[in-house]
Order: structure tokens, then C-alpha cells, then sequence
């Protein structure tokens, strides 16, 4: 979800820099870094991510 914040922020006209910070979530830290580094939820969450979740069904 952080991610998708970031991303729909960035997409704004003239957003400039976006910088995101997730805070009272147990992984606070490694999605925040994860973040900074623009790495995305599976390579911040690596073989976690994995399997776990599946994405949105979207109508064509």
C-alpha cells in the first residue's frame, strides 16, 4: 500500500520529489527503506512476498 502511495503521488503534475514514510506498522523500518531505495514490495520483502499475494483482477 505504501508503495501504491508513492507511485500515485510521483504520478502527479510537478510532484517533484516524493518521499513516503510508513510509521506504527511492525516493518516500518524495512518497507521504509525498502522505500528510499524505490526497490518495490518484492525485493523489499524478497521470497515473503512471494507467494503471499496475488494481483488485482482488472476488466479488460
Amino acid at each position: 500500500m505504501a508503495y501504491d502511495a508513492k507511485d500515485a503521488l510521483a504520478a502527479l503534475p510537478d510532484a517533484g520529489a516524493v518521499t513516503v514514510l510508513l510509521d506504527g506498522h511492525h516493518d516500518s523500518d524495512l518497507i521504509n527503506r525498502g522505500l528510499a531505495a524505490d526497490a518495490g514490495h518484492r525485493s523489499t520483502f524478497g521470497d515473503e512476498a512471494g507467494s503471499g499475494l496475488r494481483s488485482p483482477v482488472r476488466p479488460t
